[in-house]
């Protein structure tokens, strides 16, 4: 009798394996396609919010407002002034604009210069304000984005908003690009409205009126690797061009 009762168990033992390694291998398929299915649907996402957008960080090494600079804040740290707060949140830099009315149509010093990356947030209800008898906002290498539900009103002898490379051709690691998730910004300029390497439009509504009949509205262009190139990329929001000499 014993020797039944372990041929029985032996016969039962391989039968056990094999359902137990069957069931492992059927979880192991249903969580490589749940996480296949996981991943794709955050790529979508990604893809559909414009999240996958990304370029080579440029650290913010100067902020200066009417020609006066702003201390670049250390991480977790501030620095503030009247209507401004700049803010170091780890590495990741933002201007929080509450009702600033810097520059002098009189004066070429931009109202507002920057170099390397940084948000620009127009708290919600403050109506702000840069002039320039040059260029209102002059940005130099890095991506400068402008978020919120402000307004801005840039207003520059020459330009509104205006990037300057100081003579230099851009390169992969110094990528340089503006960027309108939001806010009203209204733009005047003689010349030209905004100028950067890359304009991306995402969200809302810009008003771009220039002086001079032969004016550029938006323009974009570098010198990169010996050849000029630019990008235009509207996803949303509102945009409106005029023309002094449209406009009667």
């Amino acid at each position: 009798r014993k020797c039944g009762r372990k041929e029985e168990t032996m016969e039962k033992l391989p039968k056990e394996f094999i359902g137990r390694v069957v069931r492992a291998v059927i979880f192991i398929g249903l969580v490589t396609v749940g996480c296949a299915g996981v991943a794709l649907l955050g790529m979508s996402a990604a893809s559909r919010f414009r999240l996958t957008t990304s370029r080579t960080q440029v650290p913010l090494t100067r902020v200066a407002i009417a020609g006066e600079e702003a201390a670049v804040p250390l991480s977790g740290k501030v620095t503030e002034g009247n209507g401004w707060v700049l803010r170091n949140s780890r590495g990741q830099y933002t201007l929080t604009l509450d009702g600033l009315e810097a520059g002098s149509a009189e004066e070429e010093t931009p109202a507002l210069k920057i170099e390397g990356d940084l948000t620009i947030i127009l708290k919600k209800g403050t109506q702000n304000r840069l002039l320039s008898a040059g260029t209102a906002l002059k940005k130099g290498k890095g991506t400068l984005t402008i978020r919120g539900e402000g307004r801005l009103e840039a207003q520059g002898g020459a330009a509104a908003i205006g990037a300057d490379w100081g003579g230099g051709a851009l390169d992969p690691e110094h990528p340089s690009a503006i960027r309108i998730e939001g806010g009203i910004l209204e733009l005047e300029g003689k010349e030209l409205g905004i100028r950067d390497e890359t304009i991306e439009l995402e969200q809302g509504r810009i008003t771009i009126f220039i002086q001079d009949e032969h004016g550029v509205g938006i323009e974009t262009n570098s010198l990169r690797d010996g050849d000029f190139s630019g990008s235009l990329d509207i996803q949303g929001g509102e945009m409106d061009i005029k023309n002094a000499a449209a406009v009667p």
